[in-house]
């Protein structure tokens, strides 16, 4: 299972015909790509309009997901 950067995420929705949107297009494809719940909030910041909002969070949201839920420190 990989998990994909969010520069990777916006250059692959922009289209973009880069090495890491090929590889990310395959393992899509083969089911090998999660989700963490950062890379879901930063590229949905920057979808612009309801409707491509719509999509790609339902694009986004369809995939297994972690919560990567930060540090916590103790005092």
């Amino acid at each position: 299972m990989v998990i994909a950067d969010t520069s990777v995420w916006v250059d692959f929705l922009r289209g973009s015909e880069v090495s890491q949107c090929e590889t990310l297009a395959l393992l899509l494809e083969e089911q090998e790509v999660a989700l963490c719940d950062r890379v879901l909030q930063e590229v949905l910041q920057g979808v612009r309009g309801d409707g491509e909002f719509r999509r790609v969070s339902a694009r986004l949201l369809a995939l297994p997901g972690y919560n990567l839920g930060g540090a916590r420190r103790s005092r």
